[in-house]
């Protein structure tokens, strides 16, 4: 889909969130980044920024965005129905 606004350190009370992008439909799609490989504390890091949309009642969806991730961050991620995307840096 298409993105009407994409905002770099959103901030929040639970610290800055790497990315967010809000598509046409007000959904908001909260993009932590790591360099290296993403482990289980990066899944809760993303949990507690999500803290902020729930608290404030707004639609949001959670993502990491790596080159690779633990199969047990990957296994976490996915039963909290979020998702890994792979990126190369």
């Amino acid at each position: 889909g298409q993105f009407r606004e994409i905002i770099r350190e959103y901030q929040t009370d639970y610290g800055p969130i790497d990315i967010v992008c809000i598509d046409c439909d007000g959904m908001n799609h909260v993009i932590e980044v790591k360099r290296k490989k993403a482990t289980v504390t990066n899944v809760t890091q993303l949990l507690k920024y999500l803290n902020h949309f729930v608290n404030n009642s707004i639609s949001h969806v959670g993502y990491i965005a790596s080159p690779d991730i633990a199969g047990n961050a990957e296994k976490y991620l996915m039963s909290l129905g979020m998702k890994w995307i792979k990126v190369e840096f």
